[in-house]
């Protein structure tokens, strides 16, 4: 299996995420932050 996207999904607010995908070389797009559970399956299902 290759994954198409990579996205970051926490719970830490959202310039946190940002510092830390970028980091990772993962896009600002791709960034969930607060991503609490029912949020998280939601942008699974998206």
């Amino acid at each position: 299996m290759v994954w198409k996207y990579t996205y970051l999904r926490v719970i830490i607010n959202q310039s946190r995420a940002n510092v830390v995908a970028e980091k990772l070389g993962i896009s600002p797009s791709q960034v969930h932050a607060e991503a609490f559970p029912e949020y998280k399956a939601e942008v699974i299902r998206n």
